[in-house]
C-alpha cells in the first residue's frame, strides 16, 4: 500500500522489519547486508542484518490399523520413538492413527518426550490393528474348510466372497480417510511436508487371492477388485500432488504367513512411495538414514542459504524502516548486487525497535 500524505502531527520512529526474498540460484557473493539494498518509498534505509531462511518440515505418522500388523504397529510406533528428536529437529510432527474414524493422537509439536509419549501409546493399542489379516486368514480357512458337498461349499464360497467384499470396502473406506485427513492439512505454497506410513498388512491382490483359494477366475469379484487398484494408485498420485513425500514404514519383519496372505504387500508400499520421490523403510537404519536426507531432499521448499536446485535459496533481511505514529503504510523493495538478482518473495512486520 502506498502512503498518503502524513499528518502535520505524526511521530516518525524507526523500526526494524522482516523481508524474505529469493535469489535464482546459489550465489557467488553471498548475501549481506553490504550486497543487498532496501528502498523505503523510493530511501535507502539501513540493513541490519541477511540471514538464510531454513523451512521446517510438516510431517505426519499416519497408523493405518486395519491395514497394518499388530507387530508393524509396535514395532514402527517403537523405530519412531527412538528417533523423536530427529524428528522434532526437522520439523512440527503430529501422529494420527484411523480405523473407522481418524483420531489425532498428538497434534503438531516440537516436544520430543511429547511424541515419544504418543508412540508409546500407539504401541500400546497395537491389538487393535490387523483387520484385512483376519479377514484373509477367515477366507482361507472358509476354503480349506470345504468338503466336497456342493450345497455346503456353496455357503462356504458365498461366506469367502462376502470376506473380500469386507475387504475391498475397508480399503476404500481407509483410503478416503486418509486423502482427507492430508487435504486439511495441505496447501499450494508452504514447508516440505513428509508423511511416515504404516500399513504392512494389505495389498492389492485380492482378486488373484480370490482365484488362488477358489481354484478358478470370479469375472464380477475381479472387476472390483481392479478398481479399487485404480482408486489407490489415483491415491498415491494425489497425495503426491498435495506435496507430500511418502515413506511406507514396514518396521517388523514379514512372517511366512504375511509373505501367504499378502504377496504384494511390499510392492504396493513401494510403489506409492515411489510416486511421490519417498522409499520404503523395513529397518531402523533405513528410517534413520531417510531423517538424516530429509533436510537435502527438496520436498518443495529451501533448507540451506546455498542449496543449488530449481529452488531458489531464501533469506531475510531486516532494514530499518520508517514508522509513523499515524498508522500511514509504506512500501519495501529489495534488491541484491550480487551477480544472481531478484524481486522480493514476501514482506512483513518485525517487532523489534532497536534501529
Amino acid at each position: 500500500m502506498f502512503p498518503g500524505p502524513e499528518p502535520a502531527d505524526a511521530q516518525v520512529l524507526s523500526r526494524e522489519s522482516e523481508i524474505i526474498f529469493q535469489v535464482s540460484s546459489a550465489p557467488a557473493v553471498r548475501p549481506d547486508a553490504g550486497t543487498v539494498s532496501v528502498l523505503e518509498n523510493g530511501e535507502r534505509r539501513q540493513v541490519l542484518a541477511v540471514d538464510p531462511v531454513a523451512d521446517r518440515w510438516r510431517i505426519v505418522i499416519y497408523f493405518d490399523l486395519p491395514a497394518s500388523t499388530p507387530e508393524g504397529v509396535e514395532a514402527a510406533a517403537t523405530a519412531l520413538g527412538e528417533v523423536a528428536e530427529r524428528l522434532v529437529g526437522l520439523g512440527d510432527v503430529e501422529v494420527v492413527t484411523s480405523d473407522r474414524i481418524v483420531e489425532v493422537v498428538l497434534e503438531p509439536t516440537r516436544d520430543a518426550g511429547e511424541l515419544r509419549q504418543a508412540a508409546a501409546e500407539v504401541a500400546g493399542r497395537a491389538h487393535e490393528a490387523g483387520g484385512l489379516l483376519a479377514l484373509r486368514r477367515e477366507m482361507k480357512a472358509a476354503a480349506a474348510s470345504r468338503s466336497g458337498d456342493p450345497n455346503a461349499d456353496g455357503l462356504r464360497t458365498a461366506d469367502l466372497l462376502e470376506g473380500f467384499l469386507q475387504e475391498l470396502d475397508t480399503l476404500g473406506r481407509q483410503r478416503s480417510s486418509l486423502l482427507e485427513s492430508l487435504r486439511t492439512t495441505s496447501w499450494t505454497r508452504g514447508p516440505p511436508r513428509a508423511l511416515f506410513l504404516v500399513r504392512d498388512g494389505m495389498d492389492l491382490n485380492a482378486d488373484a487371492f480370490a482365484q488362488r483359494l477358489l481354484g478358478g477366475p470370479t469375472p464380477a469379484f475381479e472387476r472390483t477388485a481392479v478398481s479399487e487398484q485404480h482408486q489407490q494408485r489415483s491415491l498415491a498420485r494425489a497425495v503426491a500432488a498435495l506435496g507430500w513425500r511418502v515413506y511406507p514404514l514396514h518396521a517388523a519383519p514379514a512372517t511366512a504367513e504375511i509373505a501367504d496372505l499378502f504377496p504384494g504387500h511390499r510392492l504396493h508400499s513401494e510403489e506409492f512411495a515411489r510416486t511421490s520421490g519417498g522409499r520404503l523403510l523395513t529397518t531402523a537404519d533405513e528410517l534413520t538414514t531417510a531423517l538424516e536426507r530429509l533436510p537435502g531432499d527438496g520436498g518443495g521448499g529451501v533448507h540451506t542459504a546455498w542449496q543449488t536446485s530449481a529452488t531458489a535459496p531464501r533469506h531475510r533481511a531486516t532494514p530499518c524502516v520508517s514508522r509513523s505514529t499515524a498508522g500511514v503504510s509504506t512500501r519495501l523493495h529489495s534488491r541484491f548486487t550480487g551477480p544472481a538478482r531478484a524481486p522480493i518473495s514476501t514482506a512483513g512486520p518485525g517487532g523489534s525497535e532497536r534501529c
